[in-house]
């Protein structure tokens, strides 16, 4: 699982924030979660799942959009495995700021 796109630490603009990445498990479900940060405290803002592509080429690549206003986020994404999908595989994190 690696999130190539917020990068770590980086800002963005307010709206549509793109989201892009890779599995290792192509066509794979994922688990994505969007956590607001203020201050010390992590809340849930957005959550859902996305398909990982199996296309030739493109194996593995993911990407969503969310709209996000002015703040301090943390995206992560973890494969779910398979006959569990209560257990996250391989998480990845990444911290940003909407500006």
């Amino acid at each position: 699982m690696w999130i190539i796109d917020p990068q770590e630490g980086t800002s963005v603009d307010d709206g549509a924030v793109k989201i892009s990445g890779r599995s290792t498990a192509a066509g794979g479900k994922l688990r994505w979660e969007i956590l607001r940060i203020d201050g010390s405290v992590e809340t849930t803002y957005l959550n859902g799942t996305v398909t990982a592509s199996a296309e030739a080429g493109q194996s593995g690549a993911f990407s969503l959009s969310v709209n996000l206003g002015p703040g301090s986020y943390e995206i992560r994404v973890s494969q779910l495995q398979d006959g569990n999908p209560a257990q996250d595989l391989n998480v990845d994190t990444r911290g940003f700021t909407v500006k």
